[in-house]
Parts: C-alpha cells; sequence; structure tokens
C-alpha cells in the first residue's frame, strides 16, 4: 500500500524509524515521487525528505526545516528574539530543525547543516519486489 500527501505516514531514517505524518508542502510531492519508484518496484533506497515550510507575517519572514517538534535541547544560534533570530532545536545533541524569524540570508546555511548531519544510514532490507520484508522491517515508501 502506498500514499501520498498529508495523510500518508512514514519513518523518516534522518530522525528515527517512527512513522509520522508530515503537513509541510513539500511533501506532496516527495511522497508522491517516492510513491511511483515503489509502485514501479525500483528501490529508491532510505526516504529522507526534509520537511519544511514557510509563512510570511506582515513585514517577517517565518522558516521552518527540519523536526523541531522532536528536538528537547532549544537555543538561539544566531541573532536575537526581539528582532530576528535562527533558533536550534537539538536531539541527543544534533540540530534536528530550526525555525527562522526573519534571517532569510542565512536558510541556506541551515538547511545545509541539516541535510549535512544527517546520521549514517543504511538501507533496510528487503526482499524481492512483490515480496513481504522480514519481521520487523518496514518496506521503504509511503504507508499510511
Amino acid at each position: 500500500m502506498v500514499a501520498v500527501g498529508d495523510v500518508a505516514r512514514f519513518p523518516n531514517p534522518r530522525y528515527d524509524d517512527v512513522p509520522r505524518r508530515v503537513e509541510h508542502w513539500s511533501i506532496p510531492t516527495d511522497t508522491a515521487k517516492r510513491a511511483a519508484r515503489t509502485l514501479l518496484g525500483e528501490d529508491g533506497g532510505p526516504f529522507l525528505p526534509l520537511p519544511s515550510f514557510w509563512s510570511d507575517q506582515y513585514d517577517l519572514r517565518l522558516q521552518s526545516f527540519g523536526a523541531p517538534a522532536l528536538g528537547g535541547d532549544v537555543r538561539v544560534l544566531e541573532g536575537d528574539l526581539e528582532t530576528e533570530a535562527v533558533v536550534g532545536y537539538h536531539r541527543d545533541g544534533r540540530l534536528v530543525g530550526v525555525v527562522m524569524l526573519g534571517m532569510a540570508r542565512r536558510m541556506a546555511h541551515y538547511r545545509g547543516r541539516l541535510l549535512d548531519d544527517a546520521p549514517a544510514l543504511t538501507r533496510p532490507a528487503r526482499g524481492p519486489p512483490g515480496r513481504p520484508s522480514p519481521p520487523g522491517r518496514p518496506r521503504p515508501g509511503c504507508r499510511r
């Protein structure tokens, strides 16, 4: 079974193996591409989308990358909360999400840090197309 868009629940090995729904603007496209590869029997390797969203609030742009909700250690990485700032969300000492209040010129830097700081990943074990994965190991792709 495959699902795309906001209804898709999937593990993201970038963070852990817990299936979650991610309701951000890029996820419908990311999950649709993955679903197509899965339905064609192609092994696309680990599915590692970087969740992101933005919102313009009057003169301030709010941007988020990664999974801030998974970070228990929250720190201002740059700037000042009274004007513009980048807030980092860490889990087990690793940056897992950022929220940017303004600071648009720093977006590429922090997005790149999140992409570069992914843990070492291994390809999940799976059988040939059409056969179930070994017990306890999810097949790569989108699931509800």
